[in-house]
């Protein structure tokens, strides 16, 4: 997913290195790309998932803001390298040989 994000705040685009891959930076605008590397990387520094999502609603643009500010397939996609292990279940099974 590519990012674009109109600011002159450094603070805001050391945020956004934390968890998407720099493409170009200019004085007022930073474009990346939220790949699933760079997320898993933000992971292992401690950053949630849900903290990602908020920080892109937060900061989303108005006219973008009014339709949808994440597409929800990001945030389960986030949601779910977050928490890899909690999308499968095992059970312990048998089979019978002779059933009635």
């Amino acid at each position: 997913m590519q990012v674009y994000a109109y600011t002159t705040s450094e603070l805001q685009v050391a945020i956004l290195r934390l968890f998407v891959r720099a493409e170009c930076r200019l004085p007022n605008l930073f474009v990346g790309t939220l790949t699933r590397e760079s997320v898993t990387q933000a992971l292992d520094f401690g950053v949630q998932a849900d903290q990602i999502v908020s920080f892109l609603q937060q900061h989303a643009h108005p006219h973008v803001l009014h339709k949808v500010p994440i597409v929800p397939e990001v945030c389960a996609a986030l949601r779910y390298l977050h928490n890899p292990h909690h999308h499968c279940a095992f059970w312990l099974g048998g089979y019978c040989i002779h059933w009635p």
